[in-house]
């Protein structure tokens, strides 16, 4: 959401720039005064498309960063339409769109259902190919996309101190 600030202060001295453009410019009043409105009226009217968008959810194909593995947070299946994801990015809650596909639902419900029955959490990976499974393996095929989280391991037990040695 920072993002957001720097953007519209960049949008909007775009426009101001332009408000000044249009007053120098070699025109009559009457269309210096038009263009102006426009431009004070297009201030406001982008900063509520911004905020607009805070809402909706960003579509997979337009990220540029690469997530690597992230966790799941939530998702929603709307068959035939587009499977709605929430993600942990980079300890924040990120709101996406994947294009609907069977094999990729089939493969999100499957882990949920594995996640909800060991008591853990769903992953994601983004990479489209990885090598095969043995090394040496020329095989390349698409990574599996959602997978339930490994149960976390216990802490390490601590080893008991010693008990002094008491000699009589």
């Amino acid at each position: 959401m920072a993002n957001l600030h720097f953007t519209f202060a960049g949008f909007a001295l775009l426009l101001v720039a332009l408000g000044a453009v249009t007053v120098w410019s070699r025109r009559r009043a009457f269309w210096k005064s038009i263009a102006l409105a426009l431009v004070i009226l297009a201030v406001p009217l982008g900063y509520f498309a911004y905020v607009d968008l805070l809402a909706k959810p960003k579509p997979m194909r337009l990220e540029f960063r690469d997530f690597g593995e992230t966790e799941v947070i939530s998702a929603v299946l709307k068959e035939g339409e587009a499977i709605y994801l929430w993600l942990n990015v980079e300890g924040e809650p990120r709101y996406y769109e994947m294009a609907w596909s069977e094999g990729v639902a089939l493969e999100l419900q499957t882990a949920m259902r594995e996640a909800r029955r060991t008591g853990t959490g769903v992953g994601m990976r983004l990479q489209e190919l990885v090598e095969g499974d043995f090394e040496g393996s020329a095989e390349q095929r698409p990574a599996q996309k959602f997978y339930a989280l490994p149960y976390p391991a216990p802490p390490e037990k601590r080893r008991p101190l010693e008990s002094p040695k008491w000699e009589m």
